[in-house]
């Protein structure tokens, strides 16, 4: 099962980038597109896996979670090469991946009442090409 949660997650990894290439709304290595892509993916995840996967956030950063671990699709805005990268829940609490701040929890509420406009998931659409591609789109309210 986890490889299709990865799979699923570089799908809506690759979608933020084709998405930010048209909009620029983002960094080109996806910072300020993590509360949206974390969102799509643990609701795509319902959708398509029956996957009950967690969307998580502290004030600078969202994350979601399953089974214990974590999975970060916009992890490149730190450096991390891969398009989803996974770890251990466990191993975050060294202190050295302070992105992951489980102690200042925000809620999916109160990101896409307080967050940047661009930055709230509310404001985001993912519809699928077809089994292998999503597209997303950006409403304006």
């Amino acid at each position: 099962m986890e490889s299709e949660l990865i799979s699923l997650g570089e799908k809506i990894h690759y979608a933020l980038l084709n998405f930010n290439k048209i909009k620029n709304l983002f960094s080109y290595d996806l910072t300020g597109a993590c509360a949206v892509g974390s969102y799509l993916f643990a609701k795509e995840a319902k959708n398509k896996l029956d996957l009950n996967v967690k969307f998580l956030a502290c004030s600078s950063h969202a994350w979601t979670e399953y089974k214990n671990k974590i999975y970060d699709v916009t992890a490149t805005q730190f450096g991390i090469k891969k398009p989803v990268f996974v770890i251990e829940k466990e191993k975050v609490f060294d202190g050295s991946m302070y992105q992951y701040d489980y102690k200042y929890q925000e809620t999916i509420k109160v990101i896409n009442k307080t967050w940047p406009s661009e930055q709230r998931p509310s404001r985001y659409k993912l519809c699928w090409v077809n089994q292998h591609k999503a597209k997303i789109s950006y409403v304006r309210f």
